[in-house]
């Protein structure tokens, strides 16, 4: 199933291509604010002094951004399923069980989330301490304190 599933990704790159950029973006937007929730979670007693609590400028992307990342990612699997509608057909024409379709679906859909969410978060492991310190200078050291931002593996 794995070399079919691949064989197929391999004929539909372009399409897959296409989708990986969201699935990079949901990866990202989760990454970023998780590293950004835990470092400033360890160095929580330091900030409490300060008086402020940075940690809902990454809650709430993470929150709103996920509700709306899982109707787009259902949104863009569904288009996905439309547009491979025939060439599904005509697999079950060709002897392909339903049960075979899901699971060479299911292959590439996480073969590419997988791709996505790695490169995603690389991206934010090295996008946290930046944006952040641009945000800090934009808003002032009072109201974002300094905090460690380290790789969460």
């Amino acid at each position: 199933m794995l070399t079919l599933s691949w064989q197929q990704f391999r004929r539909n790159w372009t399409t897959w291509c296409l989708a990986l950029g969201l699935f990079i973006l949901a990866g990202w937007l989760i990454a970023f604010c998780l590293t950004g929730i835990v470092d400033l979670q360890q160095a929580l007693p330091q900030l409490l002094a300060a008086h402020h609590d940075p940690t809902p400028l990454f809650m709430m992307p993470l929150v709103f951004g996920g509700i709306t990342l899982v109707l787009v990612l259902k949104g863009l699997i569904q288009i996905i399923l439309t547009k491979f509608q025939n060439e599904y057909r005509l697999w079950a024409v060709l002897g392909a069980t339903p049960n075979q379709l899901v699971q060479l679906l299911a292959t590439q859909i996480a073969l590419l989330s997988s791709i996505g969410a790695l490169i995603g978060w690389l991206l934010a492991t090295f996008s946290v301490p930046f944006c952040y310190l641009q945000l800090q200078q934009i808003i002032g050291s009072n109201w974002l304190p300094s905090g460690p931002f380290y790789a969460n593996y």
